[in-house]
């Protein structure tokens, strides 16, 4: 610094970079860690991965920076019109001659990030179709594997194995372990779903957890999860939370159910009811043939009956018209045997072509009527049977032994014939019997460790 002499007083000078190192101070230590509140505008991202803005209300602008490594945490999209408040410390930069609030994190004035991160990317999914109905995907009727991706810890599995061992026990159940909540849980939730549809091509996927708030629920309003449900070329199912809780992932999802067990239940039918239905359309089939079969015998009796009335009542008619001509012909006989000998004889043509013109169209008719009959009947009792066949057919995919026949396996302990539900009901050495569609193995357990492509669990 230095010094002049004005009027004889001295007078301090200021160098310009003494002078904004004393602002710098000054505004450093007077404004540090502090909240500000207004309207985003100028937003620009840099290359580096730095965030550039300006706040402003109707009277200042104030220029702000956020680091790359405050910005990748934020759950929202800073965009020009947004009202936030910003937390920082307000630092000058010497060179310029400028000052800018350092920002370190920001909240949306009026609502919270998360909920304003997960109105931002409904809207974006929405209009890129994701939700769309025509892009649904229909869930199987009778689905025989059927896929989990969730905590192999939490409620919401154990309730959905709950419901389905009670409503479609027969069914195999193939776990993705999956985290639920935190970071890498939206990773994790879209490679179990890849998985399933890369190597274990399952009829449909459950994916899911149990209630919590909007931060325990996060991992399902991920972009990576969305679009990993959306590009799956197997149905699935959003499971989330409870019935007031909606996720992105139930937007996307082809089937949304309000919790674990309403997934559940809507996957599976209910075997017993199954049974009984396919008990009661054979015994509708049944009781319809023999209603069928009963008619037909009467209609056949009936028209058997009018051929033979109308054969009786034709010849009875003829034979009174021949007696009646034969009493003329006899009484006239001596007197005009030789000049009507003639007309007797052209009348007993007539009458015997009337008698067949009379008698065979009528035993033709009924002889047509007859085989149409015969022919329907035919058919009937064929479409009859074929659709016999398909219950039976259906049945036959409930049994256990028509599943043990695809390859499918039920493994017992040979000490106490127990079924070995997971692994770890095992452990080394115990000896097992695998029962398979055409007989069974007696094996040994020599390890019970499993690398990290075989943490798949069959149920």
């Amino acid at each position: 610094m230095e010094s002049v002499v004005n009027n004889k007083s001295e007078v301090k000078v200021y160098s310009v970079k003494e002078l904004t190192a004393n602002i710098k101070r000054i505004l450093k230590t007077s404004f540090t860690r502090i909240y500000v509140k207004g309207e985003i505008s100028n937003a620009k991202l840099s290359s580096l991965g730095h965030y550039f803005f300006s706040l402003k209300d109707g009277d200042a602008l104030l220029n702000c920076v956020m680091f790359r490594n405050a910005y990748s945490r934020l759950k929202f999209k800073i965009e020009d019109g947004i009202n936030i408040i910003a937390f920082g410390t307000v630092s000058v930069f010497e060179k310029r001659g400028t000052y800018n609030l350092l920002v370190e994190h920001i909240e949306p004035e009026g609502k919270g990030a998360l909920q304003l991160a997960f109105e931002q990317l409904k809207e974006k999914l929405s209009k890129e179709g994701l939700f769309d109905e025509r892009y649904k995907k229909v869930l199987p009727e009778f689905p025989s594997k059927i896929g989990v991706i969730t905590s192999p810890t939490g409620a919401a599995f154990r309730d959905i194995l709950k419901v389905i061992n009670r409503r479609y026990p027969d069914v195999n159940i193939l776990l993705y372990p999956s985290k639920v909540q935190g970071d890498g849980a939206a990773e994790t939730i879209a490679k179990g779903i890849k998985v399933f549809n890369k190597f274990f091509p399952v009829d449909v996927i459950i994916v899911g957890r149990g209630g919590g708030s909007l931060e325990d629920l996060w991992p399902f309003n991920e972009e990576v999860v969305a679009r990993a449900i959306f590009e799956s070329k197997i149905p699935i199912v959003s499971a989330v939370g409870h019935e007031i809780d909606y996720t992105i992932s139930d937007f996307v999802a082809d089937k949304r159910a309000p919790t674990p067990s309403a997934a559940a239940e809507i996957i599976t039918p209910v075997k017993s009811e199954l049974v009984d239905n396919i008990d009661s359309l054979q015994n509708r089939l049944l009781d319809t043939v023999n209603d069928i079969v009963g008619e037909f015998s009467l209609r056949l009796d009936r028209a058997y009956d009018r051929f033979e009335n109308i054969s009786n009542n034709l010849l009875v008619n003829k034979r009174n018209e021949f007696n009646l001509l034969f009493q003329r012909f006899v009484h006239s006989f001596d007197n005009i045997i030789e000049p009507k000998k003639n007309e007797f004889n052209l009348l007993l043509q007539k009458f015997v072509h009337n008698l067949d013109n009379v008698v065979e169209p009528k035993k033709k008719e009924v002889e047509f009527l007859s085989h149409r009959l015969v022919e329907s009947y035919a058919n009937f009792v064929k479409q009859e049977k074929n659709k016999f066949l398909n219950l039976v057919n259906k049945l036959n995919l409930l049994s256990p032994f028509q599943i043990l026949s695809r390859g499918y396996s039920i493994t017992y302990k040979i000490k106490d014939n127990t079924i070995i539900k997971s692994a770890k009901d095992v452990k080394k050495n115990d000896k097992l019997r695998i029962k398979l569609g055409d007989g069974a193995l007696i094996c040994k357990v020599i390890d019970e460790t499993a690398d990290e492509e075989e943490q798949m669990i069959l149920f």
